[in-house]
C-alpha cells in the first residue's frame, strides 16, 4: 500500500470515530438527535429492571414452600421502573435536560456497582458501554438543544 491510500484510510477511520464517539452538535436538528439518543440507555435500564422483576418473581416456588421476594421488592421495582420510564420518556421527547443527567448518574452507578461486585461480563460490559455513550450524547444534546432553542 502506498502512503496516500494509507493516509486516506486513517483519515476515514478518524472521521468515523469522531462522528460516532463524539458527534458535532451545531444546530437544533443535531442537538435533538443527540438528545434523543439517551432514550436507548433509558430503555436499556427499564428492560434491565423488568428482567430483575420477572426473575425475582420466577424465583418463588409456592409448592415447595420457597417464598419469593416480598411485597417491598415488587413495590421498589415498580417505582424504579416508573421513574426510569418517565426519565426515558422525557429524554425521548427532547425535553430532558435534567432527566438525561439523572439517567447518566443512574447508569454510571449501575455499571459501577456491577463492576465492583464482579457481575459485569464482557457482553454486558459492551452493552452498558453503548448505553453510556448514548446517554453522554443525550446530556450534550439536551443542553445544546436548550441553548439553541429560541425563547
Amino acid at each position: 500500500m502506498d502512503d496516500n491510500t494509507n493516509s486516506e484510510t486513517r483519515s476515514r477511520w478518524a472521521r468515523i470515530r469522531k462522528d460516532v464517539l463524539w458527534p458535532r452538535i451545531d444546530n437544533e436538528a443535531t442537538a435533538f438527535e443527540s438528545a434523543r439518543a439517551g432514550a436507548l440507555a433509558g430503555g436499556f435500564l427499564v428492560v434491565g429492571l423488568v428482567i430483575v422483576l420477572v426473575l425475582g418473581h420466577l424465583a418463588s416456588d409456592p409448592l415447595s414452600g420457597q417464598a419469593g421476594p416480598g411485597q417491598d421488592f415488587y413495590l421498589s421495582q415498580a417505582i424504579r421502573i416508573a421513574v426510569a420510564g418517565f426519565l426515558t420518556w422525557r429524554v425521548f421527547r427532547g425535553e430532558g435536560r435534567f432527566a438525561s443527567v439523572f439517567l447518566l448518574i443512574w447508569v454510571l452507578l449501575t455499571v459501577g456497582l456491577k463492576f465492583a461486585s464482579g457481575d459485569l461480563n464482557i457482553a454486558w460490559g459492551l452493552a452498558w458501554l453503548v448505553a453510556l455513550l448514548s446517554i453522554i450524547h443525550s446530556v450534550r444534546g439536551s443542553w445544546a438543544l436548550h441553548r439553541l432553542k429560541p425563547v
